[in-house]
């Protein structure tokens, strides 16, 4: 799984700092339960499409579709730019635990 594209999202409320991030093929339960482990996993299976958030305490909330190539990534005020290099290394890492298995 691969960024193919990250974006601004224009008119976020409470000043919120929202990007889009498209990948190369779509989210599956594997990676918002690798990223689950480092953070607060919610998961609606129920949903009329399973929707999933994770909240990174003090870095990043990312929210999306199960079956979608596209989140939604929400940037800790603070220090936006650690925020998001934080969520790439968790990918790198994600990315890294799946070479060998076989899918």
């Amino acid at each position: 799984m691969k960024i193919k594209k990250i974006s601004d999202v224009d008119g976020c409320l409470d000043g919120l700092i929202m990007k889009k991030v498209g990948f190369d093929q779509p989210v599956d339960e594997k990676f918002y339960a690798f990223m689950g482990q480092f953070g607060e996993l919610e998961y609606h299976p129920d949903f009329a499409r399973p929707y999933f958030r994770v909240d990174v305490e003090k870095s990043f909330v990312l929210k999306g579709v199960e079956g979608n190539s596209e989140i939604t990534l929400i940037l800790s005020r603070e220090n936006p730019d650690k925020s998001i290099t934080h969520f790439k290394n968790l990918l790198e890492d994600y990315q890294s635990s799946k070479i060998g298995i076989a899918e």
